[in-house]
């Protein structure tokens, strides 16, 4: 057909060139070679940020089980500061020393001044914890596009190492040929 012999045809002419037959088996070793280390690096990487993305993750969790225990505190101390109103009003109605009643007092002020110094640093928290995760999902973005990279990579090698393969059997029975 006009395709085979279009190959034998260039084949000829590159048997004829020597000089640019090396040239060109040099070009694809280094191109194979390019892909080789191109490769590596990518599975370098691959693991960098598998390791980086195990470390968020169990820092994520761990803090998440951490606001969530602060998040109780909080509820619990609220729960308390509601109490300590209601005694506070009770008492104004008894008979309660003056002294009692402002000991109180200050114990419900603390309180309250403790829930709302907690809630302000679990809500810094809460957006430092988000800031954290969004670079978790970058990270996943980016663990993602190596391992397609990988792939491709992977079998764009396979591929002409296959080609390779298929026209060095080529050439050697079109030798064989002649």
């Amino acid at each position: 057909s006009q395709e085979r012999s279009e190959i034998v045809g260039e084949s000829s002419n590159n048997r004829i060139n020597n000089e640019g037959d090396e040239f060109d088996n040099e070009r694809d070793e280094l191109d194979l070679d390019e892909l080789n280390t191109t490769l590596e690096q990518c599975k370098v990487s691959l693991k960098s940020f598998e390791t980086k993305e195990r470390f968020l993750w169990t820092r994520i969790s761990r803090y998440r089980q951490l606001m969530k225990k602060r998040e109780q505190y909080i509820f619990d101390l609220q729960s308390k500061c509601a109490a300590s109103s209601i005694e506070n009003t009770n008492a104004i109605s008894d008979d309660y020393d003056e002294e009692n009643r402002n000991g109180d007092n200050d114990r419900y002020d603390d309180l309250r001044k403790q829930v709302a110094s907690l809630q302000e640093k679990h809500g810094q928290d809460r957006e430092n914890l988000s800031s954290v995760e969004q670079i978790y999902k970058e990270i996943l973005i980016e663990l993602e596009t190596l391992r397609r990279k990988i792939h491709d990579l992977e079998e764009k090698r396979t591929f002409i190492s296959q080609k390779r393969e298929e026209c060095q059997e080529f050439l050697i029975a079109a030798a064989e040929m002649c």
